[in-house]
């Protein structure tokens, strides 16, 4: 696999700054992710401890042999008991099939993290984790795969929500019949491969109708990352949520000083010219409860301190009134919402390390601060790694018309027009360009005599300007798909290209789902991918695969 590496430029600007410019942001953060040394990450959190190794270990250990997990795994499982164990820790929702590729680029991330420290600080296990999210409610995050097709067309298939699931958390779902049709689906539209039935049988012995969402995706992974050492940890398991109980119940004893202090953090993210990723409403306790039809409850606190449940259109409230009784009595209803997760993960795990996307390194800017108001440590938040894989074929269009991924990354949204105006018939349109500016500055000659003259005639004056621009304007484009339709097997070409790296017109990563590659290149692509992972995380790496 060759990698090419590319610094381009980030959606997010505190996400940028935290890549190139840490100093930048420093100070909401507690180190310098560029600083990964095992004697700053210990002593660092020298005094946040787990709330009970014992009985954690215990709980993950058999929550990863129920799911097929492999010895390297429930070892480091075992581990977890013992002291001088941390955990490099990512998470991800529990999207089908893994979900689009930024969520195994975040797996392979962690495992390579965990994998550098334990060579380079034998004293120490630091393991790989895995925390599935799956108590929210928002089902259409992770009902659909995206793939291409054989003639490199973007196929979606996508399961259907009941009405009656709408609020259910995604634990609590199982896989419809419809899934069975996938199997045919993908058969029909992926390519011709030694692997294709191979790897249909993996992906499709986890995602059996009936299956829990959690226990599936859980199941695949397992199957696709224990052997390098993954733990998987399903955080709804009924053992954890007693574990957390003092979590929970601090969260609610603190409101006010949560609210403050997130809503001071976020005030001074925004002096730094940054916007703020999470808002929460006036009253928000950042939990939520698991009612007696099985949903997803939002948990309110009103002006008076009383706590509410929201439901649409209207509040009721709490059962018992009380919900630190109601936690203690009950601690699986509890469900923290995304501005707490964090938090649970943390007080449960030895967290030394969470491998995070841009969207949520950036909001890890503002919960710093309720780390500092239950008395936690923040881990280091290390920036997952960005690819884009290459196939050969497409390789070779690219390397054939001489293009550079820079640019076809920079005009990823308009590389037909590009490459025909700048590559193919600049000339034409440099000198389109050139009667455009000549057209211009004559036209601009005019305006001190229109002024001088009569003023009523500037309006019709800048109105011709106006249509000169807009017919010139014109005139490119049509240029431009005439020279398309002259050239087509190019832009055919071309047209695969933008195709198979930024799929409908968003970066791979965020739209193509692991099987498209899997079917291609074997069930073992993951572990070769993390064989020829880069070191550095921070270009964007182009990966041409063999």
């Amino acid at each position: 696999m060759k990698q090419i590496p590319l610094q381009l430029p980030e959606i997010n600007p505190l996400f940028d700054d935290y890549l190139y410019r840490f100093d930048q942001v420093s100070e909401f953060y507690p180190q310098d992710w560029r600083n990964l040394s095992p004697e700053g990450l210990i002593a660092h959190t020298a005094f946040h401890k787990p709330l009970n190794r014992t009985e954690l270990s215990r709980v993950v250990e058999a929550q990863n042999r129920a799911w097929g997990a492999a010895a390297p795994a429930l070892e480091n499982a075992r581990s977890l008991a013992r002291e001088n164990t941390f955990a490099v820790v990512t998470g991800q929702q529990a999207g089908i099939f893994t979900g689009p590729l930024y969520t195994p680029y975040k797996i392979l991330t962690t495992i390579a993290t965990a994998h550098r420290l334990n060579h380079t600080h034998p004293d120490f296990r630091f393991v790989p984790v895995f925390w599935l999210e799956v108590e929210d409610n928002d089902f259409r995050e992770i009902n659909h795969i995206h793939y291409l097709s054989q003639d490199y067309q973007l196929q979606r298939l996508e399961l259907s929500e009941t009405p009656g699931e709408a609020f259910k958390p995604i634990y609590l779902r199982q896989i419809p019949p419809g899934i069975l049709q996938w199997r045919e689906q993908l058969r029909q539209d992926l390519p011709l491969s030694e692997f294709k039935e191979q790897v249909l049988a993996l992906f499709f012995e986890a995602y059996r109708a009936g299956t829990s969402f959690s226990d599936a995706f859980a199941q695949l992974l397992c199957q696709l990352f224990s052997e390098a050492g993954l733990v998987v940890v399903n955080p709804a398991d009924r053992a954890l949520k007693a574990l957390a109980l003092p979590i929970f119940q601090k969260i609610l004893q603190e409101q006010k000083t949560l609210h403050q202090a997130l809503s001071e953090q976020n005030a001074r993210i925004i002096e730094k010219g940054y916007q703020p990723q999470i808002h929460l409403p006036e009253g928000h306790t950042m939990l939520f409860w698991l009612d007696d039809d099985r949903r997803r409850v939002r948990i309110d606190r009103s002006p008076e301190g009383k706590f509410l449940l929201r439901y649409t259109g209207e509040h009721r409230p709490f059962p018992g009134q009380d919900p630190l009784r109601a936690v203690e009595k009950e601690p699986w209803r509890m469900i923290p919402g995304v501005a707490v997760r964090p938090l649970l993960q943390d007080s449960l795990l030895p967290t030394r390390v969470y491998v995070a996307g841009p969207t949520e390194t950036a909001y890890f800017a503002q919960l710093a601060a309720l780390y500092r108001v239950l008395n936690m440590s923040m881990p280091l938040i290390l920036p997952r790694h960005r690819l884009t894989l290459v196939e050969p074929a497409i390789q070779k269009i690219v390397h054939k018309h001489h293009l550079d991924y820079a640019d076809i990354f920079l005009r990823s949204k308009d590389l037909l027009d590009w490459f025909v105006q700048s590559r193919e018939h600049a000339g034409t349109f440099q000198r389109v360009e050139q009667i455009r500016q000549d057209a211009l500055s004559i036209l601009q000659h005019l305006e001190p005599l229109v002024q001088e003259t009569d003023l009523t005639l500037l309006k019709p004056y800048q109105k011709t300007m106006q249509s000169i621009q807009r017919s010139l304007n014109q005139l490119t484009g049509k240029l431009t798909r005439a020279l398309q339709t002259k050239h087509q097997i190019e832009i055919a070409q071309l047209s695969r290209v933008q195709m198979a790296l930024f799929p409908g017109q968003k970066p791979q990563e965020r739209v193509l789902n692991l099987i498209y590659f899997a079917v291609k290149h074997g069930p073992g692509f993951t572990g070769q991918l993390l064989k020829h992972l880069p070191e550095d995380i921070q270009p964007h790496w182009v990966v041409e695969l063999p």
